[in-house]
């Protein structure tokens, strides 16, 4: 049986991880493959109740999904960072050497840092890597003002970067253009230069997740919320970061200067 580790740098109870890491992961298990999950947790010993940890713990476990998890930090920012990457490093090792993992599934670039690093510390029996690109994460952080594209942090992300992506074993990016960009030779063969696969996995949604609704249920909610016969214009989404918050402040403003009822 084919064992796989995949390493999420985000808590077990965010809404990513509820979503979209742990759906991903049972669905392995349909092919009968060993799963194991690390995750680090923000404010772990504050932020679990008594007996809250073994309930998860418990829960993965009953969906065939080994489940481990490390503190997160987060002050101050690239030495906290570091200091995950190598105490994730060191626990990974570990888990290749319990599990006999095969693959090390790694989301984004900090979790692909851990698991390189893992790798060349095992010296026997070394997992391949899968390194799941997602979105373009330097870049991401330069649009939203986090990082300046001549500054340091940019600069060594994008080192490390071009590292990891010398050497993972596969690639998995978010959409078509995003393949076009880093691996156009893939678009008609599925593998880059080197022979390594590279898969384009878009985001989706599990539908069963969420309530069929009807129009008698749409009322019940409106007038519950005392918005019967009101235009209602909702935001569904991240607030803030590099996504266009003050653009949708104006949206909403124009929406109520045109309706007041809105």
């Amino acid at each position: 049986m084919k064992s796989t580790l995949h390493i999420c740098y985000f808590g077990v109870r965010e809404p990513l991880v509820q979503t979209q890491v742990i759906p991903y992961l049972k669905e392995l298990t349909k092919d009968e493959i060993k799963i194991s999950l690390l995750t680090f947790e923000p404010a772990f010993s504050k932020a679990w109740k008594e007996g809250e940890v073994e309930d998860v713990r418990k829960n993965l476990r009953d969906q065939g999904i080994n489940w481990y998890c490390l503190p997160y930090h987060k002050w101050p920012s690239a030495p906290a960072t570091l200091y995950d990457v190598v105490r994730g490093a060191f626990f990974v090792r570990k888990l290749i050497r319990k599990h006999d993992i095969d693959i090390l599934h790694a989301r984004v670039h900090v979790p692909a840092l851990i698991g390189a690093l893992a790798r060349k510390l095992t010296l026997r029996r070394r997992p391949k890597l899968l390194f799941d690109i997602r979105g373009f994460f330097p870049e991401e952080y330069v649009d939203a003002g986090n990082w300046k594209r001549d500054g340091w942090l940019y600069k060594s992300v994008k080192r490390i970067e071009s590292w990891l992506l010398k050497e993972s074993d596969a690639f998995v990016v978010l959409t078509e253009k995003a393949r076009e960009i880093m691996f156009p030779e893939s678009r008609e063969r599925g593998f880059d230069v080197s022979g390594r696969p590279v898969e384009v996995i878009p985001c989706c949604v599990d539908l069963i997740r969420f309530e069929e609704t009807d129009i008698n249920h749409r009322n019940a909610v409106r007038m519950e919320m005392g918005l019967i016969d009101r235009k209602v214009v909702a935001y569904v989404g991240s607030f803030g970061g590099w996504y266009l918050t003050s653009e949708m402040l104006d949206f909403f403003k124009v929406c109520k200067e045109r309706d007041p009822m809105t």
